[in-house]
């Protein structure tokens, strides 16, 4: 089966959804094999606002502002800005163990084989949403002309699947050495007619090979390289092939059929890259859908003085620990009254380095052994699947008062 149009079939939160939470992950489902270009995915197709009359900056949420210009009864308040909610975007199979797909070749297989994966498009807002508010969410297409400055692509939205992320290196030469380049797709491939290498069954319509004729030992600069280096690109669909000379670190390189590549790190005589691109099928029309958010019912505090009760940190099935506030510790009852991060806190920044507890009164000065601490890493139900349960071992304990400081691996 050739690769498809890209097509939703289904959103999360929901079209009119109400009381969703402050922290969602928008999630849209493209159905079938539409595989999606993760080139194609991110801030020039797809944008989250707040309230409001009017988007002020170009770009997705420009659809948004039709029929403002001509509308019978003008704002009588004048118009009211609709902020952009900033946030971080991904492409997901789902099934794949909550492993980011779509940013290597190995996209195409996983969702063209016989699994029934779906390609799970995400959008993860940095802060929090604000409670009782109606939020749109904008996810463009092929109908939306002259959104964006600047030809960079043919297609102005979401795009099937044109190509991975950056060229494979497919040979290293007798003369390579160590290196450290990487050639990282800028722009994606655009040509809709069949080449000579086309391929109904996948899409696949030619190969890019870039090959390294004079190589450079010029210490790279913020992991781009530096200047002196020469390559020779070609494509397998037609003879012939092109010399070119990086010469600086900001260099954008052009192949044509919209295709625009960057080169990073160093290189080295003899080295050769490939990039495989497949035809592209753009989404046609643009779609718009409403949520709406929920209230904070409590602010959760912790008690000064608990009752006799069980904190438990980790409270999914099969997993979590608990301090037993039952035992009698020389006549009076040891507790946990505190912890960062909080209990129950949810989107906890992945750099986190520690886990701090705060107890009813000064612990006990004397040898506190990580082996006495049990850490349990336990996934939560989502989209994809997650990985096992998986034991974590502190690196050391730190203590101070009635504050314990539990530091996780790195």
């Amino acid at each position: 089966m050739a690769l498809q149009v890209p097509v939703i079939s289904g959103v999360s939160p929901a079209v009119n959804d109400t009381d969703v939470v402050l922290r969602p992950t928008i999630t849209m489902v493209v159905g079938g094999q539409s595989l999606v270009d993760p080139l194609t995915w991110g801030s020039l197709t797809f944008a989250l606002y707040g309230p409001g009359d009017v988007v002020l900056e170009s770009g997705p949420g420009s659809i948004l502002n039709s029929g403002l210009a001509d509308a019978a009864y003008p704002l009588l308040d004048g118009p009211l800005r609709r902020d952009q909610v900033a946030g971080s975007y991904t492409v997901m199979i789902s099934g794949a163990n909550g492993t980011p797909s779509g940013l290597d070749t190995g996209y195409v297989s996983g969702l063209m084989g016989t699994g029934g994966n779906l390609a799970l498009l995400q959008f993860a807002p940095k802060v929090a949403l604000l409670p009782n508010t109606e939020y749109t969410a904008v996810l463009i297409g092929d109908d939306s002309v002259g959104l964006f400055y600047g030809g960079d692509r043919r297609f102005e939205g979401l795009t099937s699947y044109t190509s991975p992320s950056g060229f494979v290196q497919t040979s290293s030469g007798i003369n390579t050495g160590s290196t450290s380049g990487f050639i990282r797709v800028a722009h994606p491939y655009s040509k809709t007619l069949a080449t000579s290498k086309y391929e109904a069954a996948t899409g696949f319509n030619d190969t890019y090979t870039i090959a390294i004729t004079s190589g450079h030992n010029t210490v790279a600069r913020q992991g781009m390289a530096v200047s002196g280096f020469k390559y020779q690109w070609s494509q397998s669909s037609r003879t012939g092939a092109y010399d070119v000379t990086v010469s600086g670190s900001s260099d954008r390189h052009n192949f044509g059929n919209g295709l625009q590549i960057d080169f990073y790190g160093t290189f080295a005589s003899g080295e050769v890259h490939q990039l495989s691109v497949y035809a592209p099928k753009p989404m046609a029309a643009s779609q718009v859908w409403k949520f709406s958010t929920g209230a904070i019912s409590q602010f959760d505090t912790p008690p000064t003085v608990p009752g006799n009760i069980s904190v438990v940190i980790d409270e999914t099935a099969g997993g979590g620990f608990g301090v037993d506030t039952l035992a009698q510790l020389s006549g009076s009852q040891f507790y946990v009254i505190g912890s960062d991060p909080a209990h129950l806190e949810f989107d906890v920044a992945t750099s986190t380095t520690y886990i701090e507890l705060q107890f009813n009164k000064p612990i006990s000065s004397g040898v506190h052994a990580v082996g006495n601490v049990e850490v349990t890493s336990t996934p939560l139900l989502g989209i994809p699947t997650p990985t096992a349960a998986a034991a974590v071992t502190p690196t050391r304990l730190e203590t101070s008062g009635a504050f314990l400081k539990i530091f996780l691996p790195s």
